[in-house]
């Protein structure tokens, strides 16, 4: 019973956890650098963040973060990784590494 508490717990937090990001890019599949220990499961669908950042007048660097309308559906499971099906293939071009992803209510 504690052990299903602790994996529910795990998957709850799982994006709160981490900061799950593009770490690798070929053809339409799309390397996460999240996995399993982080509620990560196949079929999962996830959402694409656009990350940019620019300097203000003041010498600070922002970051803005902005969705797309690109998905990713996982397709397999690692440890501590994933790999995504990216989704329209068309706009694989526009994604970047470092772009960020969240888990879909799907």
């Amino acid at each position: 019973m504690s052990r299903n508490i602790l994996l529910d717990l795990e998957s709850s937090l799982a994006c709160r956890a981490s900061k799950p990001k593009i770490v690798s890019l070929k053809d339409n599949i799309a390397q996460i650098n999240v996995g399993r220990v982080n509620g990560v499961q196949q079929g999962d669908q996830l959402n694409l963040w656009h990350v940019a950042s620019f300097t203000d007048d003041l010498g600070i660097v922002r970051t803005q973060r902005r969705k797309s309308g690109i998905t990713l559906t996982v397709a397999r499971v690692y440890e501590s990784s994933a790999e995504a099906v990216i989704q329209p293939q068309t706009l694989t071009g526009s994604i970047q590494i470092g772009d960020i992803v969240t888990k879909g209510l799907n």
